[in-house]
Formats: structure tokens, C-alpha cells, sequence
């Protein structure tokens, strides 16, 4: 396989991902983005990225801007210029593409699979990630509520429920979405 590191997607310098190949590849080949959990980094990803190649797909494990608060929908924009930039990538199948991530990455991943948008993926892998900021449970989870809103959201859910509804995967869940 061949390994490129710290590429660019972006102008900010957290936008920077990991790009893992098979070597000499003589088709469009299919593309799985991968997406680390909130406060993680890309080299999570690492041995799934490097075996993801290995056995015949192209990779990419990508940073996101985490900071300053609020990070919705700023997370959202980044994972998809991430997905557009290694859609481009001239061995790449652009009919062809997952995400995968834990986490904050799952709930990134499943966005890049319901959201009616060019850089929607074909197949969703999500990691225990959130789908419904909605949902009551999460909404009276004291760590959600004192630690994740307020990085995600900088607003509490009463201070404006559309804005959990707009962020919430489910809410454009449809029957043309990734499997």
C-alpha cells in the first residue's frame, strides 16, 4: 500500500487527513472515509486506514475543526470537504463511498449518509455515534448537557429546539439514504 500523510483539504490546518492506497491501482476504486470521535485525531484510523488498503480500498482518515464552540455546523462542512476532496482523487469511485467513525465521527458519518448534498455516502458505519440530539435521553444526560451541547450547540436545547432538530441525522433519514 502507499501511505500519504497531513494532506491538505482545507485552508485551516486542522483540515489535514491521511490518505491510504493499494499500490498500482488500475480502476476507480471504492472509497471509505474515516472519521475519528470528538477530541480524537486522525491516527486513530491509523491500522483501519492501512488494512482498508490493503485490501483493495482507497482511505482516507480525516482531522476536523473541533474548536471554538459552537462546532455545528462547521463539523458537518469540514467532513464534507474532506469527502469531496478524496472524491476527486482520480482512482476513486465517486459512486462508491462510505464513512465510518465513532463517536462524534459516527454521528459524522451518518450525516455524510442522510443529508440530500453532491458529497452523500452509499454506505454508514456509525460507532455508538448520536443520530438524535432530540431525544430525551440525551437531553437529560448531565454529561451531554455540561459538556457535549455546550461545545456542539454553545446554546441549550430550550434556547432553540430547531437548531437539535436541523443537527439531528435522523431528521433526514429518507429511502434513498446510505445503507
Amino acid at each position: 500500500i502507499t501511505i500519504q500523510s497531513n494532506l491538505s483539504y482545507g485552508d485551516n490546518p486542522k483540515q489535514v487527513l491521511d490518505l491510504c492506497m493499494p499500490k498500482n491501482i488500475k480502476t476507480k476504486t471504492a472509497l471509505v472515509i474515516l472519521i475519528h470521535g470528538g477530541g480524537g485525531d486522525k491516527s486513530n484510523y491509523d491500522s483501519a486506514c492501512k488494512r482498508l488498503a490493503s485490501d483493495g480500498y482507497v482511505a482516507g482518515s480525516v482531522n476536523y475543526r473541533e474548536e471554538p464552540a459552537p462546532a455545528y455546523p462547521r463539523v458537518i462542512d469540514d467532513v464534507r470537504q474532506a469527502l469531496r476532496y478524496l472524491r476527486s482523487k482520480d482512482n476513486v469511485n465517486p459512486d462508491k463511498t462510505a464513512a465510518m467513525g465513532g463517536s462524534a465521527g459516527g454521528y459524522l458519518s451518518s450525516m455524510l449518509g442522510v443529508e440530500e448534498t453532491d458529497e452523500k455516502v452509499r454506505c454508514v458505519v456509525n460507532q455508538f455515534g448520536p443520530t438524535d440530539f432530540t431525544d430525551p435521553e440525551l437531553l437529560n444526560s448531565q454529561i451531554w448537557k455540561n459538556k457535549f451541547f455546550p461545545k456542539l450547540f454553545a446554546k441549550t436545547y430550550q434556547e432553540d429546539p430547531n437548531l437539535y432538530k436541523k443537527a439531528s441525522a435522523t431528521t433526514y433519514v429518507s429511502a434513498n439514504d446510505a445503507d
